[in-house]
């Protein structure tokens, strides 16, 4: 089903030269100009590196470049998959996603260099070369998609690898979504998440292989609405049709009053999700957007990007208990552990997703988080570690984690990643990371050492800097000599975190 669709992505690419593909600033490309691009990584892909057999993913890095889709593209018209890396990781970040892929090849899009033990093909000197149309049906609807990343509770992130079947899974009922909420324009979905967050894949992937265009917002604007907004308004031939964002980048967003139905009369559909999401942030796009669908989505990177996406009525807008997520979509079925091992269509309890979309394993094999993954009736199974209820007629809603993983800006943190990071510092002997919720959401760090002293704090940021994601580094850290310790005999994190909110 994968390269049914993917080839009928392979003719636009060879033979459209009118629509639209890809949109960043003020230039944009066709789908021919994009299959060009395409076409000139692969030619330098099959020409000067071998290989061979691995079937280890090719890593992308870069950040919204319009080469970063196509060498995404590449990968996927040689059977390849690949993995993302934003240009701002650290250096030992990349060394260990490299490390867990085992991959042999970097397509480089960003503007410098990195070093680390890999060959590289720098993909902005290369030459637009023409695609050929290709039969892609040959390879495996079993083979990798891509692998995302996600961090992990043991101080180094896990890979989820997606096969094509998964993501076909997915892609039989997302895509015609999308399309339909364009309610039959052309119009073009507004990317704004990172590459390396699957929130990208979701809603960049199913829009081309559908013939629409994308927006690809830079990050450098995250906190400028009125620049996103201009730049939505610069193609006047390219309206933005659909939008699937987080809680905090829509908040932003919002805080612009230029952004409204008024300038974007075909901004019909926004996904929302990804963390917690507040009702009075939909109230007021209700109020900005009345015409449009808004859908309270959900899915985690290991079930394949989003499950969920159920279209909020006025009535459950202005309600006061906890937001509906409505049926899963597609072949995912959802179930409730009710904490004695048994699986339960209805209740409350741990939320568990059955069906193809189930990733089926963490990278590497050997991560102890993989216990999450089983079979239910032979059917790839995934406990979510979210805590829900299930009514009677398979209905969601999600009352919170059960375990120590938080979000922040649409992106999954696990607490104890930075706390391991922070322990390898020498002077710092306890390590606590919450997650402040006053007064906005963000990350604290609280340490205890022996000798603690300005200038360590000074070591403890540099070595975060050098070993955890942007997206991971505590905005405030504190010194403390008073760590509460529950009945066990553990450090009392909960009441930590209410002292701390």
């Amino acid at each position: 089903m994968f390269y049914t669709v993917f080839n009928t992505l392979i003719d636009r690419l060879t033979n459209d030269d009118v629509s639209v593909a890809l949109v960043s600033g003020t230039t944009r490309l066709t789908y021919a100009q994009l299959g060009k691009r395409v076409a000139a990584i692969q030619y330098a892909m099959m020409k000067d590196h071998d290989l061979g057999l691995s079937s280890a993913p090719i890593l992308v890095r870069g950040h919204k470049e319009f080469d970063v889709i196509a060498a995404m593209i590449a990968c996927a018209g040689m059977g390849r998959g690949f993995v993302f890396a934003e240009e701002n990781f650290p250096v030992a970040l990349v060394q260990q996603i490299i490390d867990t892929c085992g991959c042999r090849l970097m397509l480089n899009v960003a503007a410098n260099d990195l070093d680390v033990d890999i060959d590289v093909i720098n993909t902005v000197p290369l030459l637009d070369r023409t695609l050929e149309m290709v039969d892609a049906t040959a390879a495996q609807e079993d083979a990798l998609f891509y692998v995302t990343f996600t961090s992990g509770s043991t101080g180094n992130p896990k890979g989820i690898p997606i096969q094509r079947a998964n993501f076909a899974s997915l892609l039989s009922w997302l895509e015609p979504l999308i399309v339909d909420s364009m309610q039959g324009g052309a119009y073009a979905a507004v990317n704004h998440a990172s590459m390396a967050f699957d929130m990208s894949i979701s809603d960049v992937w199913p829009t081309l292989l559908a013939g629409r265009a994308v927006f690809l917002l830079n990050h450098r604007n995250n906190a400028n609405p009125n620049a996103n907004i201009s730049i939505l308004l610069r193609h006047a031939d390219v309206s933005a049709g659909t939008l699937m964002t987080t809680p905090a980048f829509l908040s932003i967003m919002m805080e612009s009053n230029r952004f409204s139905e008024d300038l974007f009369p075909h901004l019909r559909a926004f996904w929302v999700g990804g963390e917690n999401v507040p009702r009075p942030l939909l109230q007021k796009l209700h109020a900005r957007f009345p015409k449009s669908t808004i859908y309270h989505a959900y899915g985690p990177s290991e079930v394949t990007c989003v499950t969920h996406c159920h279209p909020m009525s006025a009535v459950e807008l202005f309600g006061d208990d906890l937001m509906d997520l409505g049926q899963a979509y597609g072949d995912t079925q959802v179930f409730v552990d009710d904490g004695e091992g048994q699986l339960r269509s209805c209740g409350e309890g741990e939320i568990v997703l059955v069906g193809p979309q189930v990733a089926g394993q963490y990278l590497p094999q050997s991560h102890p988080n993989n216990i999450n993954f089983g079979y239910s009736d032979g059917i790839p199974s995934y406990h979510t570690g979210d805590l829900g209820i299930l009514s009677d007629k398979n209905s969601m809603r999600v009352i919170g984690r059960i375990d120590r993983q938080v979000k922040l800006n649409g992106l999954r943190i696990e607490l104890g990643a930075i706390e391991k990071c922070a322990l390898d510092v020498p002077g710092i002997s306890t390590a606590v990371a919450i997650m402040r919720s006053t007064p906005s959401k963000s990350l604290m760090l609280i340490v205890g050492g022996d000798e603690l002293s300005a200038g360590l704090v000074e070591d403890l940021r540099d070595h975060l800097a050098k070993n955890l994601a942007p997206y991971m580094q505590p905005g405030r850290i504190e010194f403390s000599e008073d760590f509460p310790l529950t009945l066990s005999g553990k450090i009392d994190r909960r009441k930590m975190a209410e002292s701390h909110a």
